[in-house]
């Protein structure tokens, strides 16, 4: 009986430790969805950073009730590839911060501005986008946010579209404009809630996605999903 509680006692402590790493340091989750092609693939498992940006209600792996806000607190940075809690659905999604406190951003024939300067973009070339076993094609561009310590790839299908003619809008303090970089697949910040994810309180930040591990057609239980 004793060996057994002895057992026991090593797999509760090894139990919390995984918790403990998970709620403060870092958590693995899985990219089932194409609203951040070419940039993460489906089927890429991604390393989120908790530590990058500090801790909220949200940073364990069961949300609690309060306090709101977020303990030492870190500013995400623009162009920052970021996992976050849904406000309204609850479920963990990932897109790149494109708008900061205080920006204004908007979209004109698929250009982005943000605070009324035009984004620099470079056509790289063309690729093909399957939606639901139809393959569309795409064209690619090298986008580089002010600021930014390099450039990153986004897919446009055309410029004309709704979500590619968008706002300008003002982000609220407390704030950040999140975007997908497949621009016309992603339910992001041009789309309200509960489809999309509005202006996101940083509060619900769970962290930076530092690290692709790996990318396989398999679904380990122990990754999170994120849209």
């Amino acid at each position: 009986m004793g060996r057994f509680f002895a057992e026991a006692g090593r797999w509760a402590l090894a139990i919390l430790a995984v918790l403990t790493v998970r709620a403060t340091v870092a958590a693995p989750f899985e990219i089932p969805s194409g609203s951040m092609l070419p940039t993460l693939q489906i089927g890429d498992r991604i390393l989120a950073s908790k530590f990058a940006y500090g801790w909220s209600r949200f940073s364990p792996p069961l949300t609690l009730p309060r306090p709101h806000g977020r303990l030492a607190f870190a500013d995400p940075k623009r162009g920052d590839v970021v996992v976050f809690v849904h406000p309204v659905r609850g479920d963990v999604w990932v897109k790149r911060v494109i708008g900061l406190p205080g920006d204004e951003v908007a979209l004109l024939h698929g250009h982005l501005r943000i605070n009324n300067v035009d984004v620099p973009r470079e056509r790289v070339g063309t690729s093909e986008l399957d939606r639901g076993g139809m393959r569309v094609p795409v064209t690619e561009y090298r986008e580089t946010l002010p600021g930014a310590a390099s450039s990153h790839a986004i897919w446009l299908v055309r410029d004309d579209l709704p979500l590619e003619n968008w706002g300008p809008v003002r982000v609220p303090p407390g704030h950040l404009l999140m975007l997908g970089d497949n621009r016309d697949d992603s339910a992001d910040s041009r789309v309200p809630l509960p489809e999309g994810v509005g202006l996101l309180p940083i509060e619900n930040v769970l962290g930076r996605a530092d690290l692709i591990l790996f990318s396989t057609a398999a679904s380990p239980r122990f990754f999170h999903k994120v849209e």
